[in-house]
């Protein structure tokens, strides 16, 4: 029966970034890595998941789902969308949602900042200013060159698919009865979200990555590709 892994990137992130990680796992299963700015995100997070999931459904075999940061919460939705359609998910650091109104309209004025440079500022400096984030502080840097992207495309997302237009989904992620890594890096500054996280399945887990920040699996990605191949070759 064909397996097939699907990852999704981050914000900035593009197919490649998985490329290294998960080269020598290719005879185990097929992977396939979506570029999320192909065209620009004019859809919700909940339509994009009906979308994306509509798509996965063609390919026949065993579905797995993985996605970081940002791919981590379309990853969320696309699993709450189609539950059935998916064998086992791993998310990397991504948050299920704020928790208050004031967060959101906190969330929703710092992106609308950031789509406008996004659309309007020189690059280098943006990418410099972006990286110098404290979300970032203890995380790998990646080189990203202008010419890779939609600018457009990036602004659109900040403002359709940013934690401001998301509800809150931990109480709906409890409701998930496939297995679920959860990994996160310890040195990622936003992970108090843990503490009301629950996973039905018993073969679930949550784990933190060492000496790690945000971008936990490019930092530490032997440690990362450990604890995948531990998660996933017992249910593959």
């Amino acid at each position: 029966m064909t397996t097939t892994l699907y990852a999704l990137h981050g914000f900035l992130g593009t197919p490649a970034d998985w490329d290294a990680l998960l080269k020598k796992n290719e005879l185990k299963y097929a992977l396939k890595a979506p570029n999320l700015f192909e065209k620009s995100p004019s859809s919700t997070l909940l339509s994009w998941a009906k979308d994306f999931n509509q798509e996965a459904a063609n390919f026949k075999g065993k579905r797995y789902l993985m996605g970081y940061s940002l791919g981590g919460r379309l990853a969320l939705h696309a699993l709450l969308q189609n539950p059935s359609l998916w064998n086992a998910a791993i998310i990397i650091s991504a948050n299920p949602g704020l928790t208050s109104q004031e967060e959101k309209l906190k969330k929703s004025q710092e992106n609308e900042r950031w789509a406008h440079r996004f659309e309007n500022e020189a690059w280098e400096q943006l990418m410099k200013e972006w990286n110098e984030q404290g979300v970032f502080k203890e995380s790998f840097t990646f080189e990203r060159r202008e010419k890779d992207y939609s600018r457009s495309a990036l602004a659109a997302a900040l403002r359709n698919w940013s934690l401001d237009s998301q509800e809150n989904l931990t109480s709906k992620i409890a409701t998930l009865s496939q297995p679920i890594l959860w990994i996160v890096g310890d040195k990622d500054p936003k992970l108090s979200y843990l503490n009301q996280l629950t996973l039905k399945n018993p073969l679930s887990k949550i784990c933190r990555i060492p000496d790690a920040g945000h971008r936990a699996p490019w930092q530490q990605p032997a440690y990362f590709l450990d604890l995948v191949d531990s998660f996933l070759l017992p249910i593959l």
